[in-house]
């Protein structure tokens, strides 16, 4: 039995996705395949170029043929492919020495070699050229496809006024949803300064994760600071339910979780 990438990698297979034949389902996995796997790009590639050639030298029969001119013809792109071989095929055999009678059988041409080779180092050049161009764009592509959501950018005040700031304690947590604290943020807040209430002695230093819930993903965290205020901004603060974890830096410079605060966040 072949396996999912041979199958995919199968000559009739990829030329009917060339000629639109595949079910939508089956194109939209070659789709796919052709931003994520260099393999299968430069294996499409080939066989593109063979199709094209022997639509050029008159090759192909119905009914690919019709397909071929009714799909794969349709892009003005292709369509400049197709032109270059037909135009390379006209002027190849033209280069070759016209000999009469039986003399044609047997004899070895003495002139034109030098422009075939000439011809075929320049086609060379063009099709290294092309598919260079073609890998770089179908880098680009997926390079696209895979870019993460953009982090949240900081809201920065105009350099006119002085920042927004809204003063938010925390007190230790209790059981219960019913429990949580709800901080209302106004439109125009840049910074949120939270001040929890540990329950432990004092520490060098602190620092604090914000996670979103209830999937605790990390949403922002602080740099180490002195006391345990934090001020976060408040685009990061979108309405939704959080916990803020306080760590405290020993002496030793080990961390020690010193409480968890969830709390509710919604907008004025």
């Amino acid at each position: 039995m072949r396996t999912v990438k041979e199958r995919d990698f199968d000559d009739s297979v990829i030329t009917r996705y060339l000629l639109g034949e595949l079910p939508p389902q089956e194109t939209e996995r070659l789709d796919q395949l052709g931003f994520t796997d260099e393999d299968f790009v430069l294996r499409l590639q080939l066989i593109e170029n063979d199709l094209v050639d022997a639509y050029a030298r008159g090759d192909l029969q119905s009914p690919l043929l019709e397909r071929f001119t009714s799909v794969y013809l349709s892009s003005p792109k292709r369509r400049d492919k197709v032109k270059f071989a037909q135009a390379l095929f006209k002027v190849v055999p033209a280069m070759q020495p016209k000999r009469a009678g039986w003399q044609s059988l047997f004899a070895i041409p003495t002139f034109g070699w030098q422009t075939a080779l000439a011809m075929a180092t320049l086609l060379l050049l063009f099709t290294t050229s092309w598919l260079a161009l073609e890998n770089r764009r179908l880098r680009a592509e997926r390079n696209a496809l895979a870019v993460a959501r953009p982090p949240v950018q900081e809201k920065q005040p105009p350099e006119d006024r002085l920042p927004s700031i809204v003063a938010f304690n925390l007190l230790p947590p209790t059981r219960g949803v019913a429990g949580l604290q709800t901080l209302a943020v106004p439109p125009d807040t840049d910074f949120v300064s939270v001040q929890a209430e540990l329950e432990t002695g004092q520490y060098p230093s602190y620092r604090a994760e914000l996670r979103s819930l209830p999937r605790k993903e990390l949403v922002w965290k602080s740099a180490s600071v002195k006391r345990h205020g934090i001020t976060i901004p408040a685009a990061t603060l979108q309405p939704g339910t959080y916990v803020l974890e306080v760590f405290g830096a020993t002496a030793g410079g080990t961390e020690e979780l010193l409480g968890s605060y969830p709390f509710r966040v919604t907008q004025l």
